[in-house]
């Protein structure tokens, strides 16, 4: 089975992607958070952020009951008096290890069916938490860039880089590449053909057209941590240079605009150090195996993990921590995973859908408003195609599904001829298109509306480019 975290709606499993979330999203990638600070903490101080500065060294693992019962314990005296991120940071990290506790005791002990319901008990605690944490948020580390979702994906990439280096793939493209493609299927299918280890980070952007693109990858990335390929989603809207690009003239009005046309790269406020030799040492049976980061984290001599204060500091520090994006769905608040990507489960069914949404037609959809290919977005095209050249990177355009339900006469016909100048740029220019404009058209479960995909027709994409032999993938790292 592959081994990726599939995220769902109910109430149960809701919670547990908020875990997954948190522990991914703290240190972006670095899941060995979960064995910070296990040994009992001394007598607290007055102020909940004091606690954070409790010393961290691992404790020996006793009895996991009583040592989850004290860190609930603690978290729920810090919650009482939490008011800022950090404080609610502190309560977030005290319930996951809480849970932890609660899910080591032995299978065989007589305490495991009563630890087993203080797990789902901590679990709604931790959610409950971790959206505390959310509302208090302290302010980015760079001038905003007047879109919450963008400041957001932002700010999880810096801490991805941080704590992961350069992605090897990247992805990026409009809302339809970050519900559209699944890094983690994509690594663990490259995984299964002897490709272990490429890091692969979705960095979509709700609404971006190409310029929006052009801006993220010439203007944005470093250029000491450019991609070994880049995996562009998207589709005909981001090319209609005949509609208003609304949200590249608000990326371009913006402050973080601003600073980066002053040569000013956001970038995080606190930048981890894992060359200290002062650290402490964190046990690697708690480090899971399936990560996607494991080459990084593997110690075969000691089997054990260094962390250095500053890691420890940047940890609970609110600047270095990337708050997960909320978007409103279905009356539920899910959020973007540690890599960039948004799985939605819901599964589009015509026969309910259009009983609460319009049926639009094609000829009053504003995407396809005066429909032109030779303007402004062509002349970013023009220019991402030039940096990858610069920059030796492999560029694949993705034309994402659509239901056949979206297509209609009208629509396909503007759909048909985009593919066809999108294949000429392609041949033209010499980067790889793969259309898969009507590839499930008939499979309505693979979407979450007429026009998005959900993470089931994501997994699709992501398996099917795995495998597509026009895509030169990077060499395996080391």
């Amino acid at each position: 089975m592959p081994q990726y975290r599939l995220f769902r709606q109910t109430a149960s499993l809701k919670i547990g992607a908020a875990i997954a979330t948190i522990i991914l999203a703290v240190t972006a990638g670095l899941t060995q958070i979960l064995a910070i600070a296990q040994k009992p903490e001394a007598k607290r101080s007055s102020s909940p952020t004091a606690d954070a500065s409790e010393s961290i060294a691992p404790c020996s693992f006793g009895d996991n009951f009583e040592q989850a019962r004290q860190k609930a314990f603690l978290a729920e005296n810090l919650a009482r008096s939490a008011q800022t991120a950090q404080d609610w940071n502190l309560v977030i990290l005290r319930w996951i290890q809480a849970i932890e506790g609660m899910q080591a005791v032995s299978l065989s002990s007589p305490k495991r069916a009563f630890a087993e319901q203080k797990v789902s008990e901590y679990q709604h605690n931790l959610a409950i938490a971790q959206l505390k944490a959310a509302r208090v948020r302290q302010q980015l580390p760079f001038e905003s860039f007047n879109s919450q979702f963008f400041d957001e994906q932002l700010l999880l990439y810096l801490s991805y880089t941080a704590a992961m280096g350069a992605p090897d793939i990247l992805i990026v493209g409009s809302s339809r590449a970050v519900q559209g493609v699944d890094p983690h299927q994509l690594e663990y299918d490259l995984a299964t053909q002897g490709r272990e280890g490429l890091k692969i980070f979705n960095f979509g952007i709700n609404g971006a057209t190409t310029q929006v693109v052009d801006a993220i990858l010439r203007q944005i990335v470093p250029e000491d941590r450019q991609p070994k390929l880049i995996i562009w989603a998207d589709g005909l809207r981001s090319f209609n240079s005949g509609r208003k690009d609304l949200t590249y003239q608000g990326l371009v009005a913006s402050r973080g605009y601003q600073a980066l046309s002053a040569g000013i790269r956001p970038q995080l406020a606190i930048e981890p150090d894992l060359t200290n030799p002062e650290c402490d040492l964190i046990p690697f049976n708690s480090i899971s195996r399936s990560s996607p980061n494991r080459s990084y984290s593997r110690q075969k001599s000691s089997q054990q993990l260094i962390f250095s204060p500053s890691l420890r500091e940047t940890i609970l520090s609110a600047t270095f921590l990337p708050k997960p994006s909320k978007i409103a769905l279905a009356a539920e608040i899910i959020g973007t995973n540690a890599n960039g990507f948004l799985p939605i489960e819901t599964r589009f069914d015509p026969a309910t859908y259009y009983q609460e949404n319009s049926r639009v037609p094609g000829n009053y959809d504003a995407d396809y408003l005066n429909f032109n290919l030779n303007g402004e977005q062509t002349a970013a095209l023009n220019r991402i195609v030039a940096h990858s050249k610069k920059h030796n990177i492999p560029l694949v355009f993705v034309n994402i599904p659509l239901s056949n339900e979206y297509l209609d006469e009208i629509r396909l016909a503007y759909e048909e001829e985009f593919s066809q100048w999108m294949q000429q740029q392609a041949d033209t220019q010499g980067f790889t298109f793969i259309d898969l404009l009507s590839k499930w058209g008939d499979e309505n479960s693979y979407f979450q509306d007429p026009s998005h995909l959900n993470r089931y027709g994501a997994i699709a994409v992501a398996r099917e480019l795995a495998t597509h032999p026009e895509i030169q993938f990077p060499i395996t790292n080391p």
